[in-house]
């Protein structure tokens, strides 16, 4: 509703719900993000270059993490060259003037989550510092280096403040991780869900799982 905050994730995943959302989010809503990579504006890395080109025509609040209005000269020179030295202090910035701006809005109603395959959700990767951070921001890298570029992300902490927790999984490469995950595995996804987050999976994210745990969307029903 109105004044509430949205918060989305990046991915395969997040890009196709992108144009559903923009026929359908309520007026008022204020569109924040759950996790970006430190890439230079407009780029195709970007979550938000994404995010912002199918929500800009609606009567939103959006609310990037990398605020391309505080950026200068030498911070764009950084976002394009990957100037690690430049970026950890730039990155530091960014979080905490995101992390005061999403403050102001109450109440944190809604936060969409994706799964990668070992099981990170945000930018929180396993073994990272990012999984032990307090607070309500994080700066944070994949020590596999499987996952590049430096992250801004929210925290384990920030993410378990929302209201409503919705972890969106679809295709076949996401099976073996779904079914680890919900079968309780030491994963970083299972350090931010709760019990009553809702799982929204298509039939080929959900093939491993135990048929008889699973509630099929139907006329009227709720999914679990």
């Amino acid at each position: 509703g109105r004044g509430d905050l949205l918060a989305l994730s990046g991915g395969s995943t997040a890009l196709r719900l992108l144009d559903t959302l923009a026929t359908s989010l309520p007026q008022g809503v204020a569109v924040a993000q759950v996790d970006e990579r430190l890439v230079a504006p407009g780029s195709p890395w970007s979550n938000w270059t994404h995010i912002e080109r199918a929500l800009a025509g609606l009567p939103s609040t959006l609310l990037p993490m990398v605020d391309e209005s505080a950026l200068d000269a030498a911070d764009r020179r950084a976002l394009e060259g990957h100037d690690e030295g430049h970026l950890a202090a730039l990155a530091a910035r960014l979080a905490h003037s995101y992390e005061r701006r999403i403050a102001a809005i109450r109440p944190w109603r809604l936060v969409h989550l994706g799964l990668g395959p070992d099981g990170h959700t945000a930018s929180l990767f396993p073994d990272s510092p990012g999984l032990r951070a307090s607070g309500t921001t994080t700066v944070n890298v994949d020590p596999s280096g499987a996952n590049p570029f430096m992250r801004i992300s929210l925290t384990v902490e920030a993410i378990r403040q929302f209201e409503l927790q919705v972890v969106v999984a679809i295709g076949r490469s996401k099976a073996p991780v779904v079914a680890a995950a919900l079968a309780g595995q030491d994963l970083p996804i299972n350090l931010v869900v709760r019990d009553d987050t809702i799982w929204l999976l298509d039939d080929e994210a959900a093939g491993e799982l135990d048929p008889q745990s699973i509630d099929t969307l139907g006329d009227g029903d709720a999914p679990r």
